[in-house]
């Protein structure tokens, strides 16, 4: 290849490296605008809970594709019904394991909402590392079958996470969803730390007793590989 060839190839090189870069910018830009409006919805569903809202910007990761963000925001179907389901239950696991009852502290004073608003705010920031959950999601389409499926199961993981028998080591549990179409059951790993559990489930099949496997798991997890 002649010099003037070779810069040539490296100019186009910089160029798809640059729309590979922007394209990945745009996608996180897109994905975090979703989750804002995603806690706008929760904070409207709930009738001005803030706690709720913070819990879904502080504590919720979401690494999806635009069909199941599509499906996360339906108002009238099991989108913002299931995340605010699950705020709740990350409050409830907040207030078994010692850290503090939300919706106590933001209802105080004559259910003040907005002037303790600071409070359960301060509150949310400080369970960061004590409660979380990620979706992953990326490589589902987000079909009605596979959105049923998915929204159940981010169900009976918040039912654990927010049961009062669900007791993980140190008073943490941090988990990741993680939902594959190649998953051909439901299967639950932690860390030895006993704090990270990964959840991951199958997205075209439906097991039979998975929400019993997911239940089982997280009260009795498999080290992580």
């Amino acid at each position: 290849m002649t010099s003037n060839g070779l810069r040539i190839f490296n100019s186009a090189i910089r160029a798809v490296i640059s729309v590979i870069l922007l394209m990945s910018a745009c996608t996180a830009s897109a994905l975090a605008q979703d989750q804002s409006q995603l806690s706008d919805k929760v904070y409207t569903y709930s009738i001005g809970c803030w706690w709720r809202k913070f819990i879904v910007d502080k504590l919720i990761t979401l690494n999806i594709s635009p069909g199941v963000s599509a499906k996360l925001m339906e108002e009238d179907g099991w989108g913002i019904k299931t995340i605010n389901n699950l705020a709740i239950s990350m409050g409830d696991f907040a207030k078994n394991h010692g850290y503090g009852d939300l919706e106590a502290a933001e209802s105080a004073n004559n259910n003040d909402r907005n002037a303790n608003k600071p409070q359960v705010e301060s509150m949310v920031d400080a369970l960061r590392g004590k409660v979380g959950f990620t979706l992953n999601a990326a490589s589902i389409k987000g079909s009605p079958s596979e959105w049923d499926l998915i929204h159940r199961y981010m169900s009976t993981i918040g039912d654990q996470l927010g049961s009062s028998s669900f007791k993980p080591k140190g008073n943490i549990a941090i988990v990741t969803m993680v939902a594959l179409p190649t998953a051909k059951d439901v299967s639950v790993s932690v860390t030895p730390d006993g704090n990270h559990f990964t959840v991951t489930v199958p997205t075209l099949v439906e097991p039979s007793e998975w929400d019993s496997k997911i239940q089982h798991g997280m009260e009795n997890p498999k080290p992580a590989k």
